[in-house]
């Protein structure tokens, strides 16, 4: 059971840390700076990707979204592992996700692994928790309507966004421009990233009037 409020920096461990015995990676994600990581190694990027979360959390990362947005809903959660930090972080978290084949390329039988994702899409999911929700996405898809979509539907005034900017491999060209538009930067955190991956943590307020 994951408990409220109770994260500790050591609690990402199995997460960044190649000698943890958790640890299903062999790269050693301690103290790793944006773009200066020794992870050229294609399988132990899937490796992870496949286990935990197509981007690494860090301590830095979670605190900040925990003291921005205390209640969340995530769209596209796949396994969970982000939604379970906030919670530890003690953030009121609904993680969803469409949950078929292959969604947000993440194998079916992981999702849900961490924390308890509900089968819902993005359409259901921005109709179901609306007002006082943050909207969070972790590299959607950018190949699909559900960024933009979400974005669109959402009537909150916060958005967490975790992933590359224009031009990279998350998010649609139209989710971009939207966020571009309509919303401004309240801070941006860099979070650990494998080598030729640009993705960081962006936290999104809505613009007066939009």
């Amino acid at each position: 059971m994951v408990q409220a409020g109770s994260l500790r920096e050591a609690d990402l461990a199995t997460y960044v840390d190649s000698y943890h015995p958790d640890n299903c990676v062999n790269v050693d994600l301690r103290g790793a700076k944006r773009n200066d990581l020794s992870m050229t190694n294609y399988k132990a990027r899937n490796a992870y990707t496949h286990h935990y979360a197509w981007a690494i959390p860090s301590y830095e990362a979670i605190i900040a979204i925990a003291a921005f947005a205390p209640r969340i809903l995530e769209v596209g959660a796949g396994s969970g592992l982000w939604a379970s930090l906030l919670k530890m972080a003690g953030v009121h978290v609904q993680a969803t996700d469409a949950q078929h084949n292959s969604t947000h390329w993440v194998p079916t039988y992981t999702q849900g692994k961490y924390y308890r994702v509900q089968a819902m899409n993005h359409r259901r999911a921005t109709r179901t928790y609306r007002n006082d929700y943050a909207l969070m996405m972790c590299w959607p898809p950018y190949d699909t309507a559900m960024s933009h979509e979400s974005i669109e539907r959402h009537v909150g005034d916060k958005i967490v966004y975790i992933g590359e900017g224009d031009y990279g491999c998350t998010g649609t060209a139209r989710m971009h421009q939207l966020l571009d538009r309509h919303w401004n930067v309240k801070e941006r955190i860099y979070i650990p990233t494998w080598t030729m991956v640009s993705d960081s943590l962006t936290l999104y307020t809505r613009k007066v009037g939009q």
